[in-house]
């Protein structure tokens, strides 16, 4: 495919245009929409497939910042984030520094700061796969972080089906009152959907479900302490909770 390639002064970066059926990248002034060698129509290209277009291109993330006026760390990020869907490495990565940089970030005494990890490694290795390795670890930890939640939020609801004490799902599964309660009202509106009666379950107390129900009906407020203020004190807030997420009246769980 030939390509004719001029740049195109638009807001703060260059821009070009593309054709939507030959490809071409098109010389083109602002005015002219119809493409010179096909006819299809012109479009300017979005910033992100600019950036792309300039690094499949073989341009540093220098030449890319110049071109776009962009910071070299944000052209960095667009980047790494189109090519984080394909796995591939990008091309200004020094893919033989990537091990001991995986090494060192990896280790508990990093303080997560990329100068500490610069200062440990040959004066060529650039930022950018400092930085590459960085993203890649932090990536793995969220993952890490995200299964472990809901791992236990997994175990906090096998525990609630059970019916077990919330003081002790808490402390098993290192989870706060808030999760645990939620999960609660939860499985109290799905097993009501079955036929099951949640009156008879151990987190709720009966004796004051009625009370609850004529409160929340009577001109209430909204506020979870209100209907608390008037009923007795052995009467639990999640009893309050289950009472009013059953009949429909919690809108925040």
């Amino acid at each position: 495919m030939r390509t004719i390639i001029v740049l195109i002064i638009e807001r703060k970066y260059e821009m070009i245009k593309v054709c939507n059926q030959c490809g071409i990248e098109s010389d083109c002034t602002n005015k002219v929409v119809v493409c010179p060698e096909c006819g299809g129509d012109l479009a300017k290209m979005k910033l992100k497939e600019y950036v792309m277009f300039l690094y499949n291109k073989g341009l540093s993330l220098y030449g890319i910042s110049r071109r776009t006026k962009l910071s070299q760390l944000l052209v960095f990020n667009m980047i790494d984030k189109e090519l984080s869907e394909t796995g591939d490495v990008p091309h200004y990565v020094q893919e033989e520094y990537l091990e001991k940089i995986k090494d060192l970030v990896s280790t508990t005494f990093w303080d997560g700061e990329l100068q500490s990890i610069k200062e440990q490694m040959p004066s060529n290795c650039s930022y950018a796969t400092i930085t590459y390795v960085s993203n890649l670890a932090k990536k793995k930890q969220a993952e890490k972080a995200k299964e472990e939640r809901q791992n236990r939020l997994e175990r906090v609801k096998e525990a609630v089906y059970k019916e077990e004490p919330i003081e002790d799902i808490i402390e098993k599964t290192n989870t706060n009152t808030h999760i645990v309660e939620r999960a609660v009202v939860d499985m109290l509106c799905e097993v009501k959907e079955s036929g099951y009666d949640f009156r008879d379950s151990s987190y709720v107390q009966a004796e004051y479900i009625n009370e609850i129900l004529r409160l929340a009906s009577d001109n209430w407020d909204g506020k979870l302490s209100t209907l608390k203020a008037s009923l007795p004190d052995d009467c639990s807030y999640m009893t309050i909770k289950g009472t009013l997420a059953v009949n429909g009246l919690l809108h925040n769980k």
